[in-house]
């Protein structure tokens, strides 16, 4: 899931924010859901003054949907393992973006006022946490400070990179990454390479391998998956269990800066429709 915007997220609970009179919401249809209804800072937004709000979270008592209601939804109807979400928007304060350098909002705070843009200015806005020049014209980015709490539900499958620059290819080559990985063979993260049965050829990780076959009527089933007998570091023994997995050295699949480790499945025959394997690694304590 990527989003490419210039705005925050301003997902409707109660739909009785947009009948709001205009002189409660600062006369203006977007201020009334960015900042007014959206978020919570350590001072309350005024509804009709421009000011500086620190500490600025998303609100929960508004008519505004909380962000995190949309992360366990999507947690709920896929493994969390193999949702990657990814933002290219305008940074919020204290984010660092993803992006190579990383960049940071020009403020360390939410601020409001009087916003100039392309010979209009709104009285009372959101003010931007950066800005740019694309193809000659003026373009801005409001803190996304919503999205970047969505995208963090995530970990190292959530990636936020800024909206102002000319250029979304580095941002949009790294989003494909994570996706590969997401779906790729090569195991990620500090894994703890001590061989778990010297007694089986081949590299033996300390691995956890489970097939969890979803339903829609019936829910789920999970069943834990052996390791391969081998032959050798690279065949399987035939006539073990099946299905069954093994781990390969395999730096020319899985570089840095993978481990280099490949995860392998055999089987007799395909897996049921909606099958997921969920792999869990020992990681390295030094």
């Amino acid at each position: 899931m990527i989003f490419l915007t210039d705005e925050d997220d301003a997902s409707v609970k109660d739909p009785a924010v947009f009948s709001l009179p205009d002189a409660t919401v600062g006369g203006h249809n977007d201020y009334r859901v960015q900042p007014l209804f959206a978020y919570k800072c350590d001072q309350t937004i005024s509804s009709g003054a421009g000011g500086t709000y620190t500490n600025c979270g998303s609100r929960t008592d508004s008519y505004l949907q909380t962000p995190s209601f949309y992360s366990s939804f999507l947690s709920s109807i896929k493994d969390p393992a193999q949702i990657v979400v990814a933002a290219i928007a305008g940074p919020p304060p204290g984010l660092m973006t993803n992006d190579s350098p990383p960049q940071t909002a020009n403020a360390p705070n939410v601020t409001v006022g009087p916003l100039p843009l392309n010979g209009n200015t709104q009285p009372l806005a959101l003010l931007p946490s950066c800005s740019a020049t694309i193809n000659g014209n003026p373009a801005i980015g409001r803190p996304a400070v919503r999205l970047g709490e969505f995208l963090s539900n995530f970990g190292d499958r959530g990636k936020f990179y800024s909206i102002c620059q000319s250029d979304y290819s580095a941002a949009l080559t790294d989003i494909g990454k994570t996706l590969f990985n997401a779906i790729s063979p090569c195991l990620e993260g500090d894994v703890d390479p001590a061989d778990a049965d010297p007694n089986n050829p081949g590299t033996q990780l300390q691995c956890t391998v489970t097939e969890v076959v979803t339903s829609d009527t019936s829910g789920a089933t999970t069943s834990a998956m052996p390791a391969c007998q081998m032959q050798d570091a690279t065949t399987p023994a035939p006539g073990g269990a099946r299905p069954c997995w093994w781990i390969d050295k395999n730096t020319t699949t899985c570089p840095s800066p993978d481990t280099g480790y490949e995860m392998n499945f055999v089987r007799t025959a395909p897996p049921a429709l909606g099958t997921i394997v969920d792999v869990e690694c020992a990681v390295s304590s030094m």
